[in-house]
C-alpha cells in the first residue's frame, strides 16, 4: 500500500511540473496584449504583460472590476514599464470568488486609444 500511495505522489509531482502556465492573449484591432493567466484570491500579487506593436508613445492602466457585483479592486495598480513592450503590474488583489474583467487601457498622451478586456473566474 505505502508503494502505491509512493508511486502516485510521484506521478502526481511529475505532471505538475511539466504543466504550462496557463496564457491569455487578448487581441484587439491595434494591440496585443499577453500575460499569464494564473492569478490568486485575496493576496496582494503582481504580473508581467506584454503589448504589441510596442511605442514609445503609450502608457498603459490595468484594474479588475466584478460587474455583477459592481465594484472593483479594493487595491490601486501601479504599472512599471519593464523594457520595450514588457509591463509589471503591482497592486493587484482579486479579493472575492466570482467573475472578473481585467481592463488594459492603452493611451497615447491624454487619448485612449484601446480598451483590452479578459474575464476570468475565480
Amino acid at each position: 500500500m505505502k508503494q502505491l500511495t509512493s508511486l502516485t505522489i510521484i506521478l502526481f509531482l511529475l505532471a505538475s511540473c511539466g504543466q504550462e502556465k496557463q496564457s491569455a492573449v487578448i487581441k484587439g484591432s491595434l494591440y496585443t496584449v499577453e500575460f499569464d493567466n494564473e492569478f490568486p484570491m485575496n493576496e496582494l500579487f503582481e504580473f508581467t504583460f506584454n503589448i504589441s506593436p510596442t511605442s514609445e508613445k503609450v502608457s498603459i492602466k490595468v484594474d479588475a472590476t466584478m460587474p455583477s457585483h459592481g465594484h472593483g479592486m479594493t487595491t490601486e495598480t501601479k504599472i512599471e514599464k519593464v523594457s520595450s513592450g514588457v509591463y509589471k503590474v503591482r497592486g493587484m488583489q482579486l479579493h472575492m470568488t466570482g467573475e472578473w474583467v481585467l481592463t488594459f487601457e492603452v493611451f497615447e498622451g491624454e487619448k485612449l486609444k484601446e480598451k483590452l478586456e479578459h474575464k476570468l473566474t475565480l
